[in-house]
């Protein structure tokens, strides 16, 4: 991480890396299954991770290559107490700040 001129904090990612769809402090909308129960939840996105296809975890995880978030579950969700934190795939996630 590195500051630029103007005092805010920059991050780089290799030219050979896809550019994440969502930043850092989105309000998100998330899709997840979890023990045969799908869940619908909202929070923030408070981390990101990127896999490379030639990865371990993509070639014998079964993770998918691309951006993963991590997603601060909304207090007032009623999942919470469960799942305070998410680890979700860019498909599962919808940007609630622009959404109509």
């Amino acid at each position: 991480m590195s500051e630029n001129r103007q005092n805010r904090q920059c991050v780089s990612i290799p030219a050979d890396w896809s550019l994440p769809k969502f930043h850092l402090a989105t309000q998100v909308q998330t899709t997840t299954v979890i023990c045969n129960t799908t869940r619908i939840q909202t929070g923030e996105i408070v981390g990101l991770e990127y896999t490379k296809p030639d990865s371990y975890q993509v070639r014998w995880q079964g993770i998918k290559a691309g951006w993963s978030y991590i997603i601060k579950v909304d207090p007032d969700d009623p999942w919470y107490r469960e799942e305070q934190t998410l680890y979700v795939e860019e498909s599962n996630i919808r940007d609630l700040t622009t959404a109509a």
